[in-house]
Parts: structure tokens; C-alpha cells; sequence
């Protein structure tokens, strides 16, 4: 089994059970305890668990809008997400200043990075912190902080925002509809977006969404279906690919 196919199990088991031992991680995956606990160190570096006595703990993952957490995952499903995340990781090429929102997917994306030649620009209060642990040069932009503490938002969020020039972003959304596009439950973290979004190099804006958000629709529309490539797990109803890029990830 490869490395990082290795981690999207162990971290897809320790978030379904919640909590869950080396022994019992070493008998599922088939391999040793120290291959284990290596991947448990940097899954933990990386803020996707805290390490226990004798295995690992899932930490709850707050979401940093809205948009997130409507509904708790199946295994399938959170599967599916990793497999967007990872796909969308490759996709980084040195030089690169990257935007990452607050969307869970978008988060998981960091699990998977490897290019340290690159600057990474966010409002999620939790993905600058989990880059800047795990290495990488990140960039918070500044502004008000929401009620939730995970994210910044505001007029001196959006005036950041503007600062930059993007060359490839990648973004969440609480819903896609073909009649109000990508849309998001928070109109403050909506507005970020929409601008971060117009900031970023049109031929690589991606947008990582879970089939269950097709056919959803929020509050505001931050981006319009065909503002850049969808990648999910699953096919997108016909009426969205007609009008936007569609790439399906196989798990």
C-alpha cells in the first residue's frame, strides 16, 4: 500500500471511530506499529488528530463556515472528499501563490501537499495555522474574525484579498444549483470568496465539491457555474456539466 494511500485510511478510520488504538490500526492496515505511529506523528503535525496513549483521537473538525457541517459524512463520502483533496494537491507547481477557503475539502487538501516552493494565502484561521505547522509558507489574511473564530471577513478581509494576484485557488461551496451557481450560507464569508475568486487566474480556479452539494442551494452566490473546474466524487447532474468543467475522482 502507498504512503498516502496508507494515510487516507488511517486518517478515515481514526475520524470514523473517534478513537482507536495502534494495535487495532496495525491489524487493519496490515502493517507495523512503527509504520503506524511515523503516520500517526504526521497526521498529528498536521492537525488531523491528537495522539493518545497507546493510538490516536479524532479532533473534532469545526467547520470554518457553514456551508460545512449541515450533515455528518458517511465513510463513503469522507472518502470521497480525501480522494478531491489529494487529486487537487498534485495540481500545486512551484512559484504558485495558492488561495485556499474555508471549505472542509479545501482543508484536507493540506494533507496531501508537497510543494514547499510555493505561498499559500487563506482567511481560514485553522488552514494557516496546519500550513505553517506542516512547513509550508502561509499567509493569513487579515480582518474581522467571525463569530465562530474560524475565519476572517469584512471590508480589510476583502481589501487583503485584493492584494494578490492568484495563480491557482481552490474553493468549497455549501451548494451548486444551475440557477444560482456556487453559493455558501455566511453573505461576510461570501463575499470573500466572491472577491478571491475574481482575484484568481481564470483557467485555475477549482472548485472541490462533494456530490451531495449538487442540487443545494444557500444563501449567497459567490461564483457563477463555468467561473472554473468542478472536481468531485461522483457525476454531476447533466444540466451542471454542460456548463461548467467536470472532473470526476475516482477513490
Amino acid at each position: 500500500m502507498l504512503s498516502d494511500e496508507r494515510k487516507i485510511r488511517l486518517l478515515a478510520l481514526i475520524r470514523e471511530r473517534k478513537n482507536v488504538s495502534v494495535a487495532e490500526l496495525r491489524d487493519i492496515l496490515q502493517v507495523s506499529e512503527s509504520t503506524i505511529r511515523r503516520d500517526m506523528a504526521e497526521l498529528e503535525a498536521r492537525g488531523d488528530i491528537r495522539r493518545v496513549f497507546g493510538g490516536a483521537m479524532d479532533i473534532p473538525q469545526v467547520p470554518d463556515d457553514s456551508d460545512t457541517g449541515e450533515e455528518d459524512l458517511d465513510a463513503a463520502a469522507r472518502q470521497g472528499r480525501l480522494a478531491i483533496a489529494r487529486a487537487a494537491a498534485e495540481l500545486v507547481q512551484p512559484g504558485d501563490r495558492v488561495y485556499f477557503d474555508s471549505g472542509r475539502t479545501v482543508a484536507d487538501l493540506i494533507l496531501f501537499l508537497r510543494e514547499k516552493d510555493a505561498e499559500y494565502i487563506t482567511n481560514s484561521l485553522s488552514a494557516a495555522s496546519r500550513l505553517s505547522l506542516a512547513g509550508f509558507r502561509a499567509c493569513l489574511i487579515g480582518g474581522e474574525i467571525n463569530e465562530a473564530g474560524t475565519v476572517t471577513v469584512g471590508a480589510d478581509a476583502i481589501l487583503g484579498v485584493q492584494k494578490y494576484r492568484f495563480t491557482i485557488g481552490f474553493f468549497g461551496a455549501g451548494g451548486v444549483t444551475t440557477s444560482m451557481g456556487f453559493t455558501t450560507a455566511d453573505v461576510r464569508e461570501g463575499l470573500v470568496r466572491r472577491t478571491a475568486v475574481n482575484m484568481t487566474n481564470s483557467s485555475r480556479r477549482f472548485f472541490l465539491i462533494g456530490q451531495e452539494k449538487f442540487g443545494v442551494s444557500r444563501t449567497v452566490t459567490f461564483a457563477s457555474l463555468g467561473s472554473g473546474i468542478i472536481f468531485t466524487d461522483g457525476e454531476a447532474p447533466a444540466e451542471i456539466a454542460q456548463r461548467s468543467e467536470v472532473r470526476v475522482i475516482s477513490l
